[in-house]
């Protein structure tokens, strides 16, 4: 896993028991976070929702909502799909790190994240991209690899985007000059091409066929 795609720690201070109802607000306003870290004597606690803070009365401190923490977070040896893992899975746009004894360290942006991402080849890179689906007990990356290379194209990446019922769909960013010869490869492997390339003789041949049937068939 690339380590170089962890974006940098924010050092803010995380909340205490005792931080009062008017500087959690405050805190919370100017940094459009999804949740906070609580902790006790250092030690994390569990995060806070913006919006239960912002439920909070006049004269409130945070102690009225310790019932309320969820609990997540990752440790300082983790890599960016555990920030991904941890955002996606309690939607949230920020992560708590915390070391082996459970202190707090700072948080990780999802942000910063994604911003991280777009500096990767798979983004940066200008190049072609594809969308395939297939079976999802059929399709291999071993295959979808060695379909794009032996058609002297350089597969920069993919991922799966979309899986439903019994079909997968995949997209990949590929280097290619012959784009037309990769998808006719894909169709000979069962793969269906859900994107729409103007290099494509197959879909080419399609609206001919197709025009000159609507032609016959108003004469």
């Amino acid at each position: 896993m690339n380590k170089d795609l962890t974006p940098a720690i924010q050092l803010e201070p995380a909340m205490e028991f005792s931080t009062s109802q008017e500087e959690a607000q405050l805190f919370m306003e100017s940094h459009s976070l999804s949740h906070f870290p609580l902790v006790d004597h250092g030690i994390y606690v569990g995060n806070l929702l913006a919006e239960d803070i912002f439920a909070l009365e006049s004269g409130q401190t945070l102690e009225v909502l310790r019932h309320n923490l969820e609990m997540f977070s990752i440790d300082e040896d983790a890599n960016w799909f555990d920030i991904l893992e941890q955002c996606s899975k309690h939607d949230a746009n920020m992560v708590p790190i915390i070391n082996s004894k459970k202190e707090y360290l700072g948080y990780y942006l999802f942000k910063d994240l994604l911003e991280s991402f777009t500096e990767t080849p798979f983004f940066a890179e200008k190049a072609l991209t594809l969308t395939l689906e297939k079976q999802s007990q059929k399709y291999s990356f071993s295959e979808i690899s060695h379909i794009v290379e032996s058609n002297n194209s350089t597969l920069l990446g993919l991922f799966l985007s979309k899986i439903e019922k019994d079909t997968t769909e995949i997209i990949l960013k590929i280097n290619s000059d012959n784009i037309n010869e990769v998808l006719q490869a894909f169709r000979r492997h069962d793969y269906e091409i859900i994107s729409k390339h103007l290099e494509d003789d197959y879909t080419t041949e399609l609206l001919e066929r197709s025009n000159y049937l609507n032609k016959y068939l108003n004469i």
